[in-house]
């Protein structure tokens, strides 16, 4: 079970997991286990994350870092790199399905696995998502549209919390890096805390974003993280307390600045 949260920042990409891995003989669940292994950072440029079996994770991130490392990534522009990043995933898949048609294969409507890739391109970044429910097709975040995503058996909790912050926290455009890893921090708190299982902490956040004039793709660490907990702490603390302002106990407040966007 996984919960992955995805969003295109205006300067950078923030993908985020949970840490759960639910162990299954395709019927029943036995065990959950914790695992720092839902995001994989290839080259220090490419960030991919994934939901469903772990053995289609092993196998696609695998497929990212061979083309990484063939330079497949090189003067290619998003869209093409994210048709690249399915076609390599659905034929590895392919190897080990029946029948052996990969022309049928690519057509299956579900992929057990969905993913998000997040890649230089074009002198920018890019958030490629593909969603093993239509047959693993991509598709790129764009930051005049649909900027975020969530993938996972938590989807339905992240979703619509995702969609809220939107509407409070961006509702003029996507945020930058910093409200990026505050929105998903705060997304994937959230669905770890209330899922009827599966899905646990704790959350871990990778960014690509420039870096001196290159691209970087990295893991942030604990103590990167604890300023955007201690944001999560104080606007959850102002939610709170806003019952007594709506009773008439207390006057209005200032409502605690959220990360500039």
């Amino acid at each position: 079970m996984t919960s992955l949260v995805a969003i295109q920042c205006r300067d950078g990409v923030v993908i985020g997991a949970d840490s759960s891995a639910t162990f299954d003989d395709g019927q029943i669940r036995t065990i959950e286990q914790n695992t720092a292994k839902k995001i994989k950072i290839v080259g220090d440029r490419v960030i991919v994350a994934c939901a469903g079996y772990v053995s289609h994770a092993q196998r696609y991130c695998d497929v990212v870092t061979r083309l990484y490392k063939e330079k497949q990534f090189k003067d290619k522009n998003a869209l093409e790199i994210a048709s690249l990043l399915s076609s390599e995933g659905v034929n590895e898949f392919a190897k080990t399905m029946i029948p052996q048609n990969l022309a049928h294969i690519a057509n299956l409507a579900h992929i057990a696995m969905s993913a998000f890739v997040a890649y230089p391109a074009e002198n920018s970044t890019a958030l490629c998502e593909l969603p093993g429910s239509v047959g693993f097709q991509p598709e790129i975040k764009q930051l005049d549209d649909l900027w975020f995503a969530s993938a996972g058996s938590g989807q339905a909790i992240t979703d619509p919390f995702l969609a809220l912050f939107r509407e409070i926290f961006w509702g003029d455009g996507p945020p930058k890096l910093q409200g990026g890893i505050f929105t998903a921090l705060w997304a994937l708190r959230h669905a770890c805390e209330v899922n009827p299982g599966g899905i646990k902490g704790p959350e871990r956040i990778a960014v690509l974003r420039r870096n001196k004039g290159q691209f970087e793709a990295k893991l942030l660490s604990e103590s990167e993280l604890a300023e955007h907990e201690n944001m999560v702490q104080e606007v959850t603390a102002y939610f709170s307390s806003f019952k007594d302002q709506l009773e008439g106990k207390i006057e209005a407040s200032d409502v605690p600045k959220a990360p500039k966007s």
